[in-house]
């Protein structure tokens, strides 16, 4: 014998039990009110049913609540999920942004370097020509990442 017990969360706020055998009997009893000790004083209307269509009737609306109920919770989950990603994608875009600071003041130095040629070798030239060229790279690299998100 196959027993499934199912919990709708508090939030629905349906107070009412349904309890449905084999898909032949069905009782259904509405919570009139829970601060009584007595279920007598607590249970309000109480069906009690073994006719096929009002037992599977029960069954469709219990099965349509429940998965409503997982429904909501897979919803809960992805919002969630989302909000993480929000977050880390917040987290990632500030970083970025802090890799933008540093090259501009390596690039105007470079190219501070770089106008006063007095001194200068031709082997000073080639690595300013390297600083200057990953810089621009650095500050490319920011700039696509910063646009794409």
């Amino acid at each position: 014998m196959l027993i499934d017990i199912r919990d709708i969360k508090e939030s629905f706020r349906i107070k009412s039990t349904i309890v449905i055998v084999d898909r032949k009997f069905a009782l259904y009893v509405e919570l009139k009110d829970d601060t009584k000790d007595n279920s007598n004083e607590a249970m309000g209307l109480a069906i009690y049913s073994s006719s096929r269509s009002t037992v599977l009737s029960y069954v469709t609306i219990f099965e349509s609540i429940w998965k409503q109920g997982e429904l909501h919770e897979q919803l809960s989950h992805l919002q969630e999920q989302i909000r993480t990603q929000q977050e880390r994608k917040k987290q990632l875009i500030a970083k970025v942004s802090e890799l933008r600071i540093p090259i501009i003041p390596i690039l105007a130095l470079a190219e501070a370097i770089r106008s006063k040629k007095s001194n200068q070798n031709l082997e000073q030239e080639e690595f300013l020509d390297v600083i200057t060229r990953n810089a621009k790279k650095l500050e490319l690299l920011t700039h696509d990442i910063m646009n794409s998100y």
